[in-house]
C-alpha cells in the first residue's frame, strides 16, 4: 500500500508539472511566437507539445541511472525542481525579454 501511495504522489506531481509547463509554454509562445504570425496555443496544447517533445527526445541512459539512485523525498524534490521551479525561472527570464520588445 505504501508503494501505491508513493506512486500516486509521483503521478500527481508529474501531471501537475506537465500542465504547469504547458501553461508556461503557452505564455511564452504568446509573447514571442504569436507576433511572428503563428496562432495562439492553450495551456493544454502547450502540455501536449511538451509531452510530445519528451516522448520524442526520450531519456538518456545517464538520466535513468541518476533517477534510479534517488529515493523517496529526494526523488520528489527533484521532480518539483524540474517540473515547477525551472519553468518558473524560464517564465521570469522570458518576461524580462518580452519587456525589451
Amino acid at each position: 500500500m505504501e508503494r501505491l501511495g508513493k506512486f500516486a504522489i509521483l503521478m500527481t506531481i508529474a501531471i501537475g508539472a506537465a500542465f504547469f509547463k504547458g501553461y508556461v509554454l503557452s505564455v511564452v509562445w504568446g509573447w514571442f511566437i504569436v507576433p511572428l504570425g503563428m496562432v495562439e496555443i492553450s495551456a493544454v496544447h502547450g502540455a501536449g507539445l511538451i509531452l510530445a517533445y519528451d516522448a520524442i527526445s526520450g531519456l538518456s541512459l545517464s538520466d535513468l541511472a541518476v533517477a534510479e539512485k534517488k529515493k523517496g523525498a529526494e526523488k520528489i524534490a527533484s521532480m518539483v525542481t524540474t517540473g515547477y521551479l525551472a519553468p518558473t525561472i524560464i517564465l521570469g527570464v522570458a518576461w524580462f525579454f518580452s519587456l525589451l520588445m
